[in-house]
């Protein structure tokens, strides 16, 4: 094989690794519950915050996002209206900015017949598709899972955060940026990788043509 050859089959190897590189995903979160009506919400963290992960095209990464508890001691009237809750993403990389994915808690009597049992409730609207890179090619999903939590007999509810439940996040790379947007140094060291190949070549071939 002489250098032109290895020298194109370099770059196809190149552009192979660039279009299969893992994407970085970091990214904050806080949440917005409710606290003055309904079933009052308290959480708190399970993951890292910020979390990242590194995730190929197609791949999932499912976690505990938070923790999610009532302090009341009782399902009460009021507490089986459905009040709003928001967790704010912020995604530092890839920059897209701030997005929210929403839902509802409430306080339900449920169990045998409806009336044996006290628990909260939330769900969620549904996965939300975040985008990113200069484009805006770039999709990465998130869903969150419903849950039931402080459920208690008919006499009230098993208050507290120990009696909370985690609220499980799942993040998936749905599409990857255009080329464009791949990361400066992920490129710059393919480049340099290959640049040391072809002087390697080059010069084993100046070597063995002397001999």
């Amino acid at each position: 094989m002489n250098i032109y050859s290895k020298v194109s089959a370099a770059f196809a190897l190149l552009f192979f690794a660039v279009g299969a590189y893992a994407v970085p995903i970091e990214a904050t979160y806080s949440v917005d519950a409710n606290n003055g009506d309904g079933l009052l919400i308290e959480t708190s963290d399970a993951s890292p915050n910020p979390f990242i992960y590194n995730l190929m095209l197609g791949e999932s990464q499912t976690f505990g996002l938070f923790n999610i508890y009532t302090n009341e001691g009782s399902v009460n009237g009021d507490d089986q209206i459905a009040r709003d809750i928001f967790v704010n993403f912020g995604f530092l990389q890839p920059d897209s900015g701030t997005t929210t994915v929403s839902g509802e808690t409430e306080g339900r009597f449920g169990g045998f017949f409806t009336l044996f049992a006290q628990e909260g409730h939330v769900s969620w609207d549904g996965p939300e598709i975040f985008t990113y890179g200069a484009n805006s090619d770039g999709q990465i999903e998130v869903a969150l899972q419903d849950a039931i939590f402080n459920r208690g007999n008919i006499f009230g509810l098993n208050d507290g955060e120990n009696r909370g439940a985690t609220i499980f996040a799942t993040i998936t790379l749905l599409q990857e940026a255009t080329v464009s947007d791949v990361p400066e140094p992920h490129m710059l060291a393919m480049f340099g990788l290959l640049l040391v190949g072809v002087g390697f070549a080059a010069q084993r071939r100046k070597f063995m043509s002397r001999m």
